[in-house]
């Protein structure tokens, strides 16, 4: 065995002879060391090495094509030694080692045990509160919503609640009434109106669905003993409403003579906004009818408004009859109408 000195460390290294002349490695720190000869090489007379060949890593036999150098002449660093110490390295599996230290991972393969985990970032207290005013924002939205009236239900039809306003224009075949509130209406049933009385209450139950639910009405004839609707004060222009009139006015018919007194006084009593007057007898009204209307008005603010089916009162021309006389003075309006276009109108 040979004893070397580390000239790293300082170890103290038991080599085999059959490395003498060689290399070997530290076994401590790792560092290549020179073995000295184990005893001095003799030539022979050919110029060879004789006695005990030392054994050595290097040996120029073993690169083929190079021609053998003197082992005395080669440094124990050279090429060859280098080459001899890379095999060395790769047999000892350092070199393999510090590839697996080198390379790069893989994708797909593993994570390493050691691998640590990025912290995860903690959410900062503005963007928190951010996100509740925004949750609470939400929530006062969808409440409204479910709030609002279009997405309630429609009231049932037997809800006891006033019917909703409905703009309407009343009117009378085809004549503007102006009335907010009230509107009284008085038929002439004499026996002149016995061929258009169908028709005179069928624009009379046209006019009282123009109302609409927001006004109120009634219908008086003017002969007594008529029926009229409602019995007692006014009721609304609603659909129920008007067709309870239509029923209850069925089975009224034109006879005899007639005169407007009760029935104007009973209409005045009402406090209406307008009073629709319809005869069928303009031409046969006495001359002082004109003057008995305005009188039995008396304060009242009742617009009246007068149809004369097929004339006036009078044919001259230069003076009013006594129907748009009434009118004129009232603030109403005065319709004179054919007993055709009244029926036209009535279908």
């Amino acid at each position: 065995m040979i004893r070397i000195t580390c000239t790293h460390c300082r170890q103290v290294l038991t080599i085999d002879e059959g490395f003498a002349g060689g290399v070997c490695r530290c076994q401590h720190c790792g560092t290549i060391q020179t073995v000295p000869s184990a005893k001095p090489a003799t030539r022979s007379g050919g110029g060879g090495i004789v006695g005990s060949a030392a054994k050595t890593l290097y040996r120029s036999a073993e690169r083929g094509s190079r021609p053998p150098r003197d082992a005395s002449q080669e440094h124990p660093l050279s090429d060859s030694t280098l080459e001899e110490l890379a095999q060395i390295v790769s047999s000892s599996g350092l070199q393999s080692q510090s590839r697996r230290l080198r390379q790069p991972p893989i994708p797909g393969a593993a994570s390493p045990a050691f691998t640590m985990t990025p912290p995860r970032k903690k959410l900062s207290l503005p963007l928190l509160v951010a996100t509740a005013i925004i949750l609470i924002l939400l929530l006062i939205i969808v409440l409204l919503l479910l709030r609002h009236p279009a997405n309630q239900a429609a009231p049932s039809a037997a809800s006891s609640a006033p019917p909703a306003v409905v703009a309407a224009t009343p009117n009378f075949a085809a004549m503007t009434l102006d009335a907010e509130d009230t509107v009284v209406y008085l038929l002439d049933d004499g026996g002149s109106a016995s061929d258009i009385l169908p028709a005179m209450e069928a624009i009379c139950f046209q006019s009282i669905k123009s109302l609409g639910p927001q006004r109120r009405f009634k219908v008086i004839f003017w002969r007594d003993g008529s029926p009229m609707y409602p019995l007692d004060g006014t009721t609304r222009a609603t659909d129920d409403e008007e067709r309870n009139c239509e029923s209850a006015l069925r089975d009224n018919y034109a006879q005899g003579s007639t005169t407007i007194d009760s029935a104007f006084k009973l209409a005045v009593g009402c406090h209406p906004d307008a009073i629709v007057v319809v005869t069928a007898k303009a031409e046969q009204l006495p001359d002082d009818f004109s003057e008995t209307i305005l009188t039995m008005r008396g304060d009242s603010n009742a617009k009246v408004y007068t149809v004369g089916v097929n004339g006036d009162s009078t044919t001259d021309t230069t003076k009013l009859g006594e129907l748009a006389t009434i009118a004129a003075h009232t603030g109403g309006q005065f319709l004179n109408i054919s007993s055709s276009d009244l029926n036209r109108l009535a279908h």
